[in-house]
């Protein structure tokens, strides 16, 4: 697999890029299981209250991950959906942040990638909660 950026890309951007894209994590269940756990207390203590669950996937980098790298074999967050107090943000919401320039390495967004985030998120939480009564 061969990775090519953009001029002007920083080392720790093409550092940490290239180790994510080559050596993706094993996926063993133990996160999955980790967030049922602790998620599941979490969304248990608001369960009869008037308090709603958000889940959102944040922009997981600065280069969209290939469709064949991803090997999900289920969704812990969207097993929660189907109670009550609980929301997922559209999966695809914060894509179009997936660009180097939104992201000071692997994982974070820079600045600009932040100030464009908010407003994204807002709008979804919105769509999601409706017009307040």
């Amino acid at each position: 697999m061969q990775a090519t950026f953009p001029p002007g890309s920083a080392e720790e951007q093409i550092s940490t890029t290239k180790s994510w894209l080559l050596h993706p994590p094993s996926q063993t269940g133990r996160l999955a299981a980790y967030r049922r756990e602790w998620f599941g207390r979490i969304i248990g203590r608001y369960r009869g209250s008037r308090t709603r669950i958000i889940f959102a996937r944040l922009p997981r980098g600065p280069i969209p991950r290939p469709a064949s790298m991803a090997q999900r074999t289920s969704s812990s967050t969207r097993e929660f959906a189907s109670r009550p107090n609980v929301m997922l943000c559209e999966e695809g919401a914060f894509n179009s942040l997936e660009r180097p320039e939104f992201f000071k390495d692997a994982w974070h967004l820079n600045r600009e990638g932040i100030a464009r985030f908010s407003p994204l998120l807002a709008k979804e939480i919105a769509r999601l909660l409706g017009r307040p009564q």
